[in-house]
């Protein structure tokens, strides 16, 4: 769901991290992570106006109490973030950033490498069309790379696909829907 492969054409914080006179020891902090106010600030530069027009709509609706009470439970919810490892963080950068391994189908695990071209099963690929974080660009190497994909693309943005307005009578009935299309019946 959502998910980048292309980190070449990932913009905000990303597009800076691949350039390689970022220094990125420069994000960690005393503990050796990168504190999660920049993990945060990392997501937001993806649409500055993001947070401006989310509290004009709340000003607008303040008199409803369902959507003040949603409003404080997304905002919580997507505020809510933790330091992310130093050391993990470097090696993301490295290989998934800058030489932009997923995409070239280039990762190696301490098993060995990682071949995508090999997924025997089918894979189900949920996107949203509106994503502004994980530009619909970005996820159309996995057609590429993976054998037996089927694409969902919906028209929402990143969490709208399983948390906008339409997402539980469109995104996530039809997600459901391919996972039950494609497991095994259990016999009871």
């Amino acid at each position: 769901m959502a998910t980048p492969i292309d980190f070449a054409v990932m913009g905000g914080m990303l597009q800076l991290l691949r350039d390689d006179r970022t220094d990125i020891g420069s994000l960690l902090d005393e503990t050796g992570n990168v504190p999660a106010a920049t993990m945060l600030r990392g997501v937001t530069m993806t649409r500055v106006t993001g947070d401006v027009s989310s509290y004009a709509s709340l000003l607008a609706n303040l008199d409803k109490s369902e959507y003040v009470a949603a409003h404080e439970a997304m905002h919580g919810w997507a505020h809510d973030h933790i330091p992310f490892p130093g050391a993990c963080f470097r090696q993301m950068v490295d290989w998934i950033v800058r030489e932009n391994r997923l995409a070239e189908n280039r990762v190696v695990t301490t098993r060995g490498a990682l071949d995508f071209t090999s997924i025997g099963c089918p894979v189900m690929n949920a996107v949203g069309t509106a994503d502004h974080i994980v530009p619909i660009e970005s996820n159309r190497a996995v057609l590429d790379i993976v054998p037996h994909v089927e694409d969902l693309m919906f028209d929402a943005g990143h969490v709208g696909l399983l948390l906008g307005k339409r997402a539980h009578g469109v995104s996530i009935p039809a997600m459901i829907d391919w996972i039950a299309q494609h497991s095994d019946r259990v016999q009871p």
